[in-house]
C-alpha cells in the first residue's frame, strides 16, 4: 500500500460514520459466498463438474502410461487435455462470479457512503 492509499483510509476513516470493523473478507469466505449467492445451483454444479474433470483427468492420464500402441495413447493424451481445459473454464467462470461478487460489495459500500454523506447534508442544511 502506497502512501496514498494509507493516507485515503485514514480520511475516510475519519470522516465516516462506517464501523471500523469492517474488513476484506479472504478468498475462502469469497469462495463461499459465491457458493451461496444468486446462482448457486449452478456455481455447485460447476464445482461437480471440476471433480469429475480432475478424476478423469487422472484416469486419462494414468491410462496414457500404460498403453502400448500409439494411436490409444494419442487418445488419451487428448481426452487429458480435454479435461485439463474443462477444468480451467469452470475455474475461471467461477473466479469471474467471486470477482462479481466482490465488486457489487464496493459498490455497496460506496452507496452506503453516499447516503451517510447525504444525511451529513441534509441534516447541516437544517
Amino acid at each position: 500500500m502506497t502512501t496514498l492509499d494509507s493516507k485515503i483510509q485514514a480520511a475516510l476513516a475519519s470522516a465516516s460514520d462506517l464501523p471500523d470493523d469492517i474488513t476484506e473478507p479472504n478468498l475462502a469466505s469469497d469462495l463461499i459466498d459465491t457458493l451461496h449467492g444468486r446462482h448457486s445451483w449452478l456455481m455447485k454444479w460447476g464445482l461437480v463438474k471440476m471433480a469429475f474433470a480432475i478424476i478423469l483427468m487422472f484416469i486419462c492420464a494414468y491410462q496414457f502410461f500404460m498403453q502400448e500402441t500409439t494411436m490409444a495413447m494419442i487418445a488419451y493424451a487428448s481426452a487429458t487435455i480435454i479435461c485439463v481445459i474443462a477444468y480451467a473454464t469452470v475455474f475461471l467462470f467461477i473466479w469471474v462470479q467471486m470477482n462479481h461478487n466482490t465488486t457489487v460489495s464496493e459498490i455497496k459500500r460506496v452507496e452506503l457512503e453516499l447516503a451517510l454523506l447525504a444525511k451529513a447534508l441534509k441534516d447541516s442544511a437544517s
